[in-house]
């Protein structure tokens, strides 16, 4: 098997390895899985400075349908082949990025997201009782888009980031995404995602909620801004009411809708997420009915948020720092391979001011 190990930002390499995978019933009720990294028995064009000792997890049936999972991850890595960003170096020396915390992580995760998926619980909607059928649509078409998120914001090699040539405290790049498959699910155009990662004197829960709670949007989000902001309806994602997936409504005036938005966010220690993408009133009211949402073309922008530093058991985490990854997705039709620099300077605009706005909340106040 062969893999890239991504952390979400265009700023840090991914680590890519070459490995073999065994699976193996242990024991009545208890399963193995191992990978280790193969690159010393077969031949790789460049230096590898990534290598997977034994690493895998231990699976254990428990009372109930649940299940006990044991995980360990063993890493060799050479700091002379790989480069880490200043700005990670503790988040990635402390194990969290790559270790296996970030893997239980993101299997309670998806095991959480599908129990909601299942769940037959009522949402409402400014009121109004959401038929299930809506309920699950809008459950999918959030889950494409942070999908398509995951897939935008990292350093991976199907991502050719271009650093913006302009000077500035900002590292922003860019990459031009076109849709080459014709998929439904995306504007039958070219779209530019343009991000860069920050440090943000603030502890990650803090601003995961100015981030994530629509009262603040307005004072980040430029096409936001002076006009009212209202989350119509959310569906719970676990037992978290953080973790959640709500459509919210733009107002420019009492009678006047300009937008909603679909947005999913999720916290854990390991890292968070806001991620959302403006949806079109007739699309919204096909989705609500339950129409199918694999073809309402969406373009996912968002937050990913990740401590700074470690935190040692019981320490208090009022000063922690975050950092703060954004990455926005437009589309642009004088794009074709290369991004003007007309555009270009818009993009530099428009990031280095909603990153100042982010930054300003928490020179004045606190979350």
């Amino acid at each position: 098997m062969r893999a890239e190990f991504q952390i979400p930002s265009p700023i840090v390499e991914t680590r890519e390895s070459c490995f073999g995978r065994f699976c193996k019933q242990l024991a009545p009720y208890t399963w193995g899985i191992v990978d280790v990294s193969l690159e010393d028995l077969f031949p790789y064009p460049l230096p590898v400075g990534f290598r997977r000792k034994p690493s895998g997890c231990l699976i254990q049936a428990s009372p109930n349908d649940l299940s006990k999972v044991i995980w360990v991850e063993h890493m060799e890595v050479d700091q002379q082949t790989i480069m880490v960003n200043e700005m990670y170096e503790a988040y990635i020396n402390s194990g969290l990025a790559f270790g296996a915390k970030r893997w239980v992580s993101s299997l309670v995760r998806h095991c959480t997201w599908e129990a909601t998926l299942m769940a037959k619980s009522c949402s409402t909607l400014n009121g109004v009782l959401l038929l299930q059928a809506g309920r699950l649509s809008v459950l999918k078409l959030a889950e494409r888009m942070t999908k398509s998120f995951y897939r935008n914001v990292s350093s991976s090699k199907e991502n050719p980031w271009v650093k913006i040539p302009f000077p500035g405290p900002q590292d922003i790049r860019v990459v031009v995404t076109p849709n080459l498959n014709d998929d439904p699910g995306r504007p039958p155009c070219t779209s530019v995602v343009f991000a860069t990662s920050v440090h943000v004197p603030t502890n990650p829960k803090h601003l995961f909620h100015y981030l994530r709670h629509e009262k603040s949007r307005n004072k980040w989000d430029i096409l936001s801004y002076g006009h009212v902001i209202t989350e119509l309806s959310c569906i719970i994602n676990g037992t978290d009411s953080r973790n959640r997936v709500s459509i919210i409504q733009v107002n420019s005036a009492p009678r006047r809708i300009e937008i909603f938005y679909l947005q999913e966010s999720f916290f854990d220690a390991s890292g968070s997420y806001i991620v959302f993408a403006p949806v079109d009133i007739y699309a919204m009211a096909v989705v609500l009915r339950g129409g199918n949402p694999d073809y309402v073309a969406i373009l996912p922008s968002g937050f990913a948020i990740l401590p700074d530093r470690p935190r040692m058991n019981g320490e208090e985490d009022v000063a922690d720092g975050s950092i703060l990854t954004v990455a926005l997705n437009i589309i642009d039709h004088s794009v074709t391979q290369r991004v003007p620099f007309q555009s270009m300077v818009s993009m530099h605009r428009i990031m280095t001011e909603t990153v100042a706005s982010i930054k300003g909340a928490f020179k004045i106040q606190q979350f």
